[in-house]
């Protein structure tokens, strides 16, 4: 079954599947603590994200996203830490507890994957 979008969002949430529940599978651990999570590694587009091709037919094309804001988790199943990140204008800043720091872009989407982003927030329109 294939769904296509009627109507493009200004921003756009993509919740990214981090954790794996496979019951029958799973060894002791993973039955108790409820699963794994999965370390794959995504190099994350953060300017001229392109959803035409998941648009409805007779939609309008929506204008390309840029990233704006990122949620991070550390750790496995059972425990974890959660970052962000956000964009101001051309800056990115790191928000981890109480601790608020500028960021290189390449932290943000870096060359071998990013393996630790949870939740990406795009905002429609580049540059405005």
């Amino acid at each position: 079954r294939e769904q296509k979008i009627a109507i493009a969002p200004k921003i756009l949430v993509l919740t990214l599947k981090r954790f794996s529940h496979d019951g029958h599978n799973a060894d002791m651990m993973q039955r108790m603590f409820g699963g794994h999570k999965v370390q794959m590694g995504i190099t994350l587009p953060t300017t001229g994200l392109d959803l035409s091709e998941f648009m409805a037919k007779g939609s309008s094309a929506p204008k390309p996203y840029q990233l704006i804001a990122c949620v991070n988790h550390f750790g496995m199943v059972i425990g974890g830490h959660y970052t962000a990140c956000a964009r101001h204008g051309n800056v990115w800043y790191g928000f981890d507890d109480d601790d608020v720091s500028t960021l290189a872009p390449e932290v943000i989407s870096p060359t071998g994957g990013n393996s630790a982003s949870y939740m990406l927030l795009f905002r429609q329109g580049v540059g405005e």
